[in-house]
């Protein structure tokens, strides 16, 4: 994915900017991706997913940060046939990497099922705080954005639940902290970096304890994101997701068949959407519901405005 800047100093589209920088990040977001129960390299993606192209109600307002779902093969037998082959004409290239050219090989020939099944949905609602870039303390009161008020807190527990009511199996909330770039020799910029990250990420634990309530059953994660300067936290960052709270399937989809319903929408409209799109030639597959040209596309593709 494309990325210009450090976090901390992108204003307003921190919170995009670092939800699209997570995904570009494996394997460090490996364990908060597969703890909503799809596969991080095989799996799709939509992004500021607005709620109203799944359920038109007045309580469905707003967007889904990340929207997630399982990818499927047209054909299994190809994916091994295919392995098989570069094994047998590259003897020496270790399991992962063969793995990934398999995939690559397969997916860049069509052979990824599109629409995808949508048998297991996963929804994500990311907040982004940061340690002002002119801070001389790393405190809890030198946290920009942390969101800790009463009427803030009780509007983030909101947009979980929203996520749980529309029939998502898995909802997660991700906290992002964004910290100034660190400076140094050799490793030693790394060690700072991290060293920073895991301060700021202290700073906010009296915030983030307070986010959700145990009986919610949705996970919660934090990622403290170290940054080195000559370079992005793509390229040069430190620091990896921590689960803070542990989630569970949504029980409302066995019990309520309001909930149910819901799904069933969320379904057919996610099917039309994909429907529309022409099947995706790479891994992993990630959208973006693009606010500039009103569509869905890949997250890299220019727009038509």
């Amino acid at each position: 994915m494309r990325h210009s800047g450090y976090l901390v100093d992108l204003g307003e589209k921190k919170e995009v900017e670092a939800v699209q920088r997570l995904l570009d990040l494996q394997p460090l977001s490996e364990a908060f991706i597969g703890s909503l129960g799809v596969f991080p390299s095989f799996s799709w993606y939509v992004l500021q997913l607005r709620k109203d192209r799944l359920i038109r109600a007045k309580d469905f307002e707003g967007d889904i940060d990340i929207l997630a779902g399982k990818l499927e093969w047209r054909d299994a037998r190809v994916v091994e046939s295919v392995h098989k082959e570069i094994a047998r004409s590259h003897p020496n290239v270790p399991k992962g990497f063969l793995n990934y050219f398999a995939a690559s090989k397969v997916a860049g020939n069509s052979g990824i099922l599109w629409p995808p099944p949508l048998s297991h949905l996963a929804g994500v609602e990311a907040k982004c705080s940061y340690l002002s870039s002119d801070a001389h303390q790393i405190t809890e009161e030198n946290m920009k954005s942390k969101k800790s008020s009463e009427s803030k807190v009780h509007h983030l527990r909101a947009q979980v639940d929203n996520l749980l009511k529309m029939g998502l199996d898995t909802v997660a909330l991700l906290d992002i902290i964004a910290n100034p770039p660190a400076s140094g020799v050799n490793g030693g910029a790394w060690i700072t970096a991290l060293s920073i990250a895991i301060s700021s990420l202290e700073a906010m634990m009296p915030t983030l304890r307070n986010r959700l309530p145990e009986s919610l059953p949705a996970s919660h994660w934090v990622w403290s994101l170290g940054a080195v300067g000559g370079g992005d936290e793509t390229m040069r960052g430190a620091g990896a997701p921590i689960e803070l709270k542990r989630g569970a399937v949504n029980p409302l989809l066995q019990r309520d068949r309001g909930v149910q319903a819901k799904r069933r929408i969320v379904e057919v409209m996610l099917h039309e959407i994909f429907t529309q799109m022409p099947p995706p030639i790479s891994l992993p597959v990630v959208l973006v519901d693009c606010r500039a040209c009103n569509k869905i596309h890949g997250v890299n593709e220019d727009c038509t405005r």
